[in-house]
C-alpha cells in the first residue's frame, strides 16, 4: 500500500515539475483522464466521443490559468458548460494544483492549424469561407418558377460527388439548432406507412412555386426511371431517422465538403440518434434497425417526372464509417447527403419545423404534420372531410373503414404541438349532420412571464379585470 501510495506521489510531483517547466499539455491530460473514467463507465462511453474528443484546439495561458477551448457550436458551449467544465477544473486541480478557468469559444479563433483524428470521424475544416452572401436570409423558400426548379434539377445533376470528402466548409450563416431545417418539397407524399410491404408506388405530386403557380408532376418512390422495377419506399420512421440527421448536421455547423453546397456531410454517433429518437435502452437489435434504416436512405430512390423528362434521387450519397471493433456503442457514420436536399439546404429553400416532428409516434399525426402544417402556420383554419384527408394522406384500405378513429387516436398525440415558438397546432375531429371533418388551426402560445416584476403586473391587471 505503501508502494502504490509512494507511486502515486512521485508521478504527480512529476508532472507538477513538467507543468513548472511549461512542457505540459494540459488539454491533452485532461481529456486522457475524461478517457480514462469513460471507459470504466460502458454506458456512458459515447459520450466522451460525442462532446470531448471532437475538441481538438485548445489553448493555455499560464499568465491567467485560463483553458481556452474551440468548439464546433453554441449548443456544445451550452453542454460543455453545464456537464463538463467542472470536472475539467477538478482534474487540473488533482493532477497539477492548478486553478484554471475554462474559456469556450466557437469556431476557428485559435490560430493553429487544424489537427485531423480519425478520417472517419473527425470534421476537418477548411478555412476559406466560399462565395455566398454573409446575413439573414430572408427569400422565399419555394422556387421562383418552373424554369428556376428545372435549372435547379439540370445543375444537380451534373453534380459529382469530390475525391476530397474530408475537407469541409463552413456554412457562411449557419442554421440554428432550435429548429430542424427540412428542404421546401419535403412532403408527406414522399413516404408511406412502416406496414406498406410495396417495393414502388406512383403518387401526384404538386410543385409549388414562390410566384403562385403550381406544377403538377409525377413522383415514383422506389424507381430510378419511370420503367424501373421496385427498390423499396421509405417510411415516416425513415423521415423521422432523416430529419434527426439533419439536426445533428445543424448542431455541428452545418458543414459541407464542396465549394457550392452541393454535398452536405454530417457524422452520426448511433447511439446519439437513438437516443434523440426516444429510445430509452441501446442494443443490438437498435443497432441493426438503425442501420438498416440509414442504408435504406442511401438506396431507396425516387424519379420525379413530367411528361418531358425525369430526375432521380436519393436522400443520402453515401454512408461509410468504422464499427469500432463490433462496439456499437462507439460507431459513428460519417454520412453524405445528396446534392438534391444539400443543394436546397443550402440556398436556403428550407423550412424550420419543430425538432420534436422527428419524435411524433403516430404515423398518422406525422404524416398529417408533414402535409399540412405549411397552411396552418399561416394562420389558415382547415376543414377537411374524411375522403379528402384519407386522399392526402394514403391510407391503406383498412383505414378507410373507420378514417374518424385513426384521425382521433393521431390528433391525441398532435392536438397542443408546439408549431414554433409563438403557435400550437389545434386538431380535433367534428362532426356536421352525418358527415365527420378534420379541424385543424393555429392557436397562440400564453407567454410567458420573464421576471418578478411582470408577474405582479399580470397579477394585478388579473385583478382589475375581475373588479
Amino acid at each position: 500500500m505503501r508502494k502504490k501510495i509512494k507511486k502515486e506521489l512521485k508521478a504527480k510531483n512529476a508532472l507538477k515539475k513538467k507543468n513548472e517547466l511549461g512542457k505540459i499539455d494540459l488539454w491533452k491530460e485532461i481529456k486522457a483522464e475524461f478517457k480514462k473514467e469513460f471507459d470504466e463507465k460502458p454506458d456512458e462511453e459515447y459520450k466522451f466521443d460525442m462532446w470531448i474528443k471532437p475538441i481538438t484546439k485548445a489553448k493555455f495561458d499560464r499568465k491567467c490559468s485560463e483553458l481556452t477551448l474551440v468548439v464546433p457550436n453554441s449548443y456544445y458551449v451550452t453542454s460543455i458548460s453545464d456537464y463538463f467544465c467542472d470536472r475539467m477544473e477538478a482534474i487540473a486541480k488533482q493532477k497539477f494544483d492548478m486553478t484554471i478557468s475554462i474559456l469556450l469559444i466557437v469556431g476557428d479563433e485559435i490560430e493553429e492549424e487544424p489537427k485531423r483524428i480519425e478520417e472517419d470521424r473527425t470534421l476537418f475544416i477548411k478555412k476559406e469561407e466560399p462565395q455566398l452572401e454573409k446575413g439573414t436570409f430572408n427569400k422565399s423558400p419555394y422556387f421562383k418558377n418552373h424554369s428556376d426548379f428545372n435549372s435547379f434539377i439540370r445543375d444537380v445533376k451534373e453534380q459529382k460527388i469530390p475525391e476530397n470528402t474530408t475537407e469541409l466548409n463552413p456554412m457562411p450563416c449557419k442554421y440554428g439548432i432550435d429548429d430542424v431545417a427540412t428542404f421546401s418539397l419535403l412532403d408527406s407524399i414522399f413516404f408511406t406507412y412502416p406496414n406498406d410491404k410495396r417495393k414502388k408506388a406512383e403518387v401526384n405530386f404538386t410543385l409549388k412555386l414562390a410566384d403562385r403557380s403550381r406544377v403538377k408532376m409525377e413522383l415514383r418512390r422506389g424507381q430510378i426511371t419511370p420503367a424501373d422495377e421496385g427498390r423499396g419506399q421509405l417510411t415516416t420512421t425513415h423521415a423521422k431517422i432523416f430529419l434527426a440527421i439533419v439536426h445533428m448536421w445543424q448542431e455541428q455547423g452545418s458543414r459541407y465538403v464542396d465549394e457550392k453546397g452541393y454535398f452536405s456531410a454530417v457524422n452520426v454517433p448511433i447511439r446519439e440518434l437513438a437516443k434523440r429518437l426516444g429510445y430509452r435502452k441501446f442494443g443490438g437489435k437498435i443497432f441493426s434497425y438503425l442501420v438498416k434504416a440509414i442504408e435504406s436512405l442511401v438506396s431507396c430512390p425516387f424519379c420525379l417526372s413530367n411528361q418531358e423528362r425525369f430526375y432521380s434521387f436519393s436522400f443520402f450519397t453515401s454512408v461509410s464509417g468504422d464499427d469500432d471493433k463490433g462496439n456499437y456503442n462507439r460507431t459513428v457514420f460519417r454520412i453524405m447527403v445528396s446534392p438534391f436536399i444539400s443543394r436546397q439546404l443550402y440556398d436556403r429553400r428550407a423550412f424550420l419545423r419543430n425538432s420534436d416532428c422527428y419524435r411524433i409516434k403516430n404515423p398518422t399525426a406525422f404524416k398529417f404534420l408533414l402535409c399540412y402544417d405549411k397552411e396552418i402556420i399561416k394562420g389558415n383554419t382547415l376543414k377537411i372531410g374524411m375522403h379528402d384527408i384519407a386522399e392526402d394522406l394514403e391510407m391503406s384500405s383498412k383505414m378507410l373503414l373507420n378514417v374518424s378513429s385513426v384521425l382521433r387516436a393521431a390528433f391525441r398525440e398532435l392536438d397542443g404541438f408546439e408549431l414554433n415558438e409563438n403557435y400550437k397546432l389545434k386538431a380535433k375531429v367534428i362532426k356536421e349532420g352525418k358527415r365527420y371533418y378534420a379541424l385543424a388551426y393555429r392557436e397562440p402560445k400564453p407567454k410567458e412571464i420573464s421576471s418578478p416584476a411582470e408577474e405582479l403586473l399580470v397579477g394585478r391587471l388579473g385583478l382589475q379585470a375581475i373588479g
